[in-house]
């Protein structure tokens, strides 16, 4: 059981990770010391992975994975209970972030293989996210759709309404990549009031982003840019700069289906600036393709054909990992009939 002391500061840390990012970081810290000079090998892994998990959330994903590694060194001479479990399902979160999708994939099958006494049902849950994410990144939007129902079956279980959120905010994104927009829009509006009543801010942004990819792809320029904008804003409020550097490739896309090209190259310049800061492989082809298209639009062939180039080297660079066999066995499995 974990020392009081820490315990109470790591509840602390963990409250404020979604509304109030640095303060969660001071706690956080706070715990982590204490708990070394208690001694406490279990409270110590404990106060890492909270940590880490504010730093995930900072855009902070390489120092994430160096903490997640020394929650894992721990495990190797300690039992650690569920927070193996969490770590392994952190490391996944991030790697992935980062498009290191065959690390994500190994860290969430192993979660899925680990024994109850060292995962949380919540941990299976967000582990079944991840790979729904990482079938979607491979565009096997049906696949991630089977992963992201199963979440959701693990999170009716345990009554959670963030949980519940998240995995009603994948649902819709994955019934929007299959062109089932009112079905999105109507799962999207259902994980609103949820967010609300728990106050988790980063929810409500994603909420916002998935009504602006949803008016977008209707034509509804105007609409999807407000809600981008939205989100947006709460998401530099709380210092979410993943979700930042995907508010403005949205925008970027919204002034380009407008017409506004100087607006759009400005607002994928932004993007790109924080995605590169990230690492991530991901964002950055998806702005390399915006960016494309723009200079396409403006008659740029030059660099349009850099863009466009850039855009498939990094997606072959990514979609080399979809040729893993386990995960063409998984997806094998998740569609044999029962």
């Amino acid at each position: 059981m974990l020392a009081s002391p820490v315990d109470q500061l790591l509840q602390r840390a963990k409250q404020l990770i979604s509304s109030r990012s640095v303060d969660s970081l001071g706690f956080a810290t706070q715990a982590c010391d204490l708990a070394v000079q208690l001694g406490c090998r279990l409270s110590e892994a404990a106060a890492l992975t909270v940590y880490s998990s504010v730093l995930q959330l900072l855009g902070q994903h390489r120092e994430a994975i160096k903490i997640l590694d020394k929650v894992l060194d721990i495990a190797e001479t300690d039992e650690l209970g569920v927070w193996r479990g969490e770590a392994l399902q952190l490391m996944g979160v991030n790697t992935y972030i980062l498009g290191e999708y065959e690390s994500a994939e190994k860290y969430w099958f192993c979660c899925l293989e680990l024994s109850a006494q060292a995962i949380e049902t919540t941990q299976r849950l967000c582990a079944h996210i991840g790979l729904g994410q990482l079938y979607y990144a491979h565009e096997q939007f049906e696949v991630a759709l089977i992963h992201h129902k199963m979440a959701q079956d693990l999170a009716k279980k345990e009554h959670n309404a963030n949980y519940q959120s998240i995995c009603l905010i994948n649902i819709a994104i994955d019934l929007y990549r299959l062109n089932r927009l009112d079905d999105a829009m109507s799962i999207a509006r259902q994980a609103l009031p949820l967010v609300r009543a728990e106050g988790n801010y980063e929810l409500e942004a994603e909420v916002y982003s998935v009504f602006g990819l949803i008016r977008l792809e209707r034509g509804d320029v105007e609409r999807a840019r407000m809600n981008f904008l939205v989100a947006l804003k709460i998401n530099r409020l709380h210092i979410n700069t993943w979700n930042e550097a995907a508010n403005l490739l949205a925008l970027g896309r919204c002034s380009l289906a407008g017409g506004e090209y100087e607006a759009a190259l400005d607002e994928l310049h932004r993007a790109f600036a924080v995605a590169d800061v990230m690492e991530s492989q991901k964002l950055l082809a998806d702005i390399h393709e915006i960016f494309s298209h723009v200079y396409q639009k403006m008659n740029l062939p030059e660099k349009k054909e850099q863009h466009e180039l850039a855009h498939k080297k990094l997606r072959i660079l990514l979609l080399e990992q979809s040729a893993s066999a386990q995960l063409r066995s998984m997806e094998l499995a998740l569609l044999v009939p029962s």
